[in-house]
């Protein structure tokens, strides 16, 4: 494993990665650029605790190991999935990932039923019942 990513792997989850990342992806665009990468590591190592001397040292060596593969269009662009698969594991690369093709304000929202993209226009509350008659037939509705 990379001297680099050893510190970091592990210690960080899908809402702390989101919330650096949207302070350099500000207008949202899903990636950012190479001369944003020197902030956009000192952020997260900052964010994860690491010492001042070792950032330093670190930032300048995240970037040379990441750009490396990664930049492979050479056009100066990193994607969030490229960074994030350098910080996160698996499962919390899968959250940040649905996260950002599903916003949700909150999680009452998913549990109201307020999807976005037209599954529930009238962002009214989805409710499922049993009706059960005497005999115990229950027949489910939604309503």
């Amino acid at each position: 494993m990379d001297s680099a990513r050893e510190p970091t792997q592990g210690s960080l989850d899908a809402a702390g990665f989101w919330q650096v990342w949207q302070r350099f992806d500000v207008e949202e665009k899903g990636y950012i650029e190479e001369k944003e990468l020197d902030a956009f590591f000192y952020h997260m190592l900052t964010k994860l605790g690491v010492d001042d001397a070792v950032k330093e040292e670190n930032v300048q060596k995240m970037k040379q190991q990441f750009m490396a593969p990664h930049d492979v269009s050479k056009d100066g662009c990193i994607q969030m999935k490229e960074l994030a698969g350098m910080f996160l594991s698996e499962d919390e690369n899968f959250l940040l990932l649905f996260r950002q093709e599903t916003p949700l304000d909150s999680s009452v929202e998913f549990m109201r039923g307020e999807l976005p993209m037209g599954q529930n226009h009238a962002k009214k509350p989805l409710v499922l019942s049993l009706d059960c008659g005497p005999q115990s037939q229950c027949a489910p509705s939604v309503g």
